[in-house]
């Protein structure tokens, strides 16, 4: 009796065991990491997604309100809002819409009352042009300009004059920015070694019949001439490329009527998203993915690539 009593209480749990082990912490934590990287990997896919959808070429809209005024703008998004606190609340929608145009309107983007809205149109030669500063361009073109004399006198004329020198105008400028910030940078680096192992060896023997220190100085002024001649080459092949890339310029015409003459050196990429069709969009997003990757920033980092962070 007293046996099968003992035995009844020593009966453990089934659980007991894993209990003791902590194995049901240990898949508490797994669970929790297993959440944990799946937010990670969600808020990533978010992120990019639509992050990807900045890139692709929106259509650009000429709107004209009641009051006369009339801009190009890509719509961003629509939304409705509160017109009213009063008893009778009520609500209307209203558009943001990408202006550009920052050094005529003072602004890139604004909100449109729908109720004010008179005409929406999407006009055929409606043009989108990024730019090394200034932010975005809208407008129509005018004509292309060679050294202030119009090569084309229509919009179509002009646009098709851009396709065509744009190209070349841009690999002029990209060469002429390579010159400047990295062949004249290595001429500079190589004087710049040779005037520190003169300084160098000035420090180490101190005296001015030294050998070593009569070879430095001879090697100095021998890199010093060399880097004179190759910097003047570079400065005339600097400056015929400056010259070349400086002859063209793009006028435009503002939805308002203004004339505003863009040096296409300037011009880091345009489009006209009302004439695209599906391939001439993926370019353009292919164009302006590659830009976001390879180039260098600017615009106090808010336009321009990432490459210098990755």
């Amino acid at each position: 009796m007293n046996s099968s009593r003992f035995q009844r209480h020593n009966i453990r749990s089934p659980f007991s065991g894993l209990m003791a082990h902590g194995e049901p912490w240990v898949w508490l934590m797994s669970g929790s990491l297993a959440v944990a990287v799946v937010m990670i990997v969600g808020l990533l896919l978010l992120i990019t997604v639509r992050g990807s959808l900045h890139f692709w070429p929106r259509p650009l809209y000429e709107i004209t309100l009641r009051d006369g005024e009339t801009f190009l703008g890509e719509e961003i998004s629509r939304e409705g809002h509160m017109n009213s606190y009063q008893a009778d609340e009520t609500f209307t929608d209203r558009r943001l819409v990408h202006t550009a145009n920052f050094e005529l309107t003072g602004a890139h983007y604004r909100w449109i009352e729908e109720g004010d809205i008179v005409t929406t149109r999407r006009p055929k030669f409606a043009t989108v042009v990024e730019r090394l500063d200034g932010g975005r361009f809208h407008g129509f073109p005018a004509c292309v300009l060679k050294n202030g004399i119009a090569m084309s006198n229509s919009p179509e004329a002009a646009w098709r004059k851009y396709i065509e020198i744009a190209p070349t105008v841009r690999r002029q400028f990209l060469d002429a920015n390579y010159i400047d910030r990295h062949e004249r940078g290595k001429l500079q680096q190589r004087l710049r070694n040779a005037r520190l192992a003169t300084f160098d060896a000035s420090i180490r023997h101190g005296t001015e019949a030294h050998a070593i220190l009569q070879a430095a100085r001879e090697k100095e002024e021998q890199i010093s001439k060399e880097v004179a001649v190759l910097s003047s080459s570079l400065d005339s092949e600097l400056a015929s490329l400056r010259k070349a890339t400086q002859e063209w310029d793009f006028e435009f015409k503002t939805a308002e009527g203004l004339s505003i003459i863009l040096p296409v050196e300037e011009i880091v990429q345009a489009w006209q998203p009302n004439n695209l069709g599906f391939f001439g969009s993926f370019r353009i997003y292919g164009a302006r993915w590659w830009e976001f990757l390879s180039d260098d920033p600017r615009e106090a980092n808010s336009a321009g690539g990432v490459f210098p962070a990755i």
